[in-house]
């Protein structure tokens, strides 16, 4: 598939321009429907990332696998899960296996760039080793949970608390702190402050890669109240009241990481992505996410379960515009590498 050659070179020409390696920050929204995005639904609030959106570039088909896993897998390796092994199901709590270690990964290949990677947020790639594990595989820290799903609140995934801080050891192996205090807290908030921490501490002679796959808004439906309360009167319709209520914390964990950005100094040379890992589950199995007019959902090969709302945005790059070529996630690792390797 070539068609995405377009904008990779349009990426490449207003990159090159740039005095230093631009910073990526990725954020991967989990389980959102393809109109719950105000672009596709009116009635969505989102308001940073609708404008990042409505300025930069709406990628109208952009495509990613039916569920979790092979997704994230296809994202780090730039390969369809089908060639790792990965292609059938999600990674459940407990199976011993995960991305294999043999595979080299977005980060690692970041790493040797130069660049300062982090990770916050949802990993889902496998922790029966910790060669599975962020830190083993590239990045520098990683702050979030292992698991495909827990609550937003407690950090529980059958019944076990799966939250922690891991950084790399001296000796080649994992510091991984479990993160007790973030029990009570809602996770949205909690991956925002991260990775505004991490942009504040980042040290600006390298530049950074920063993969944020939030939680939001995979089930169980859990938000805070001044979130539910803003679709008073608008949404009757409770589960749908609030998924979008979960969607307006997400855009403000987004605004508060360009926030930090900007007070950094660091936002006139980043490239910011946004997309879902799959379309929104149907109902019956779904939370409040609406894929309409796409057909089909989460676990199936219709487009509403593989096409992505997703945006591009950048400084470097031209805005308003909506690109309606097709493009995969595999198709990432290449194109940020080769954006990466050649300022």
């Amino acid at each position: 598939m070539v068609s995405w050659l377009p904008w990779l070179l349009t990426l490449h020409v207003m990159t090159v321009h740039s005095v230093t390696q631009p910073n990526i920050v990725m954020m991967v929204a989990d389980d959102l429907g393809w109109a719950d995005m105000p672009w596709n639904d009116a009635l969505a609030i989102a308001p940073t990332l609708t404008s990042l959106a409505d300025t930069g570039i709406i990628l109208d088909r952009h495509y990613v696998q039916p569920i979790c896993s092979p997704t994230r897998s296809a994202l780090m390796t730039g390969k369809y899960p089908s060639r790792l092994g990965l292609n059938h199901d999600t990674i459940n709590a407990g199976e011993p296996y995960g991305l294999m270690v043999n595979e080299t990964i977005i980060s690692n290949y970041m790493s040797e760039l130069g660049y300062a990677c982090h990770g916050v947020g949802k990993w889902h790639l496998g922790y029966c080793s910790w060669d599975l594990t962020p830190v083993k595989r590239g990045f520098d820290s990683f702050y979030g949970y292992y698991n495909g799903h827990e609550t937003y609140y407690t950090k529980l995934t059958h019944k076990f608390f799966d939250f922690r801080l891991d950084t790399p050891a001296d000796d080649g192996t994992v510091n991984s702190e479990v993160v007790w205090s973030a029990n009570g807290t809602y996770s949205t908030v909690l991956y925002a402050n991260r990775a505004a921490k991490v942009v504040e501490k980042h040290d600006q002679s390298k530049p950074l890669f920063m993969y944020v796959p939030m939680q939001s808004v995979h089930n169980p439906n859990e938000v805070p109240d001044s979130y539910y309360q803003m679709y008073e009167g608008i949404i009757e319709n409770e589960k749908r009241r609030t998924l979008l209520a979960m969607v307006t914390a997400m855009d403000d964990a987004a605004e508060v990481v360009v926030t930090a950005l900007k007070q950094a100094g660091m936002w006139e040379n980043t490239i910011f992505i946004f997309f879902s890992d799959n379309g929104g589950p149907l109902e019956g199995i779904g939370n409040g996410q609406v894929n309409y007019p796409l057909r089909g959902g989460k676990y199936s090969y219709w487009e509403g379960g593989i096409r992505s709302s997703s945006f591009i945005h950048s400084p470097l790059l031209p805005g308003g515009v909506i690109n309606r070529e097709m493009l995969h996630v595999t198709d990432w690792l290449p194109t940020l590498t080769h954006v990466a390797a050649c300022v």
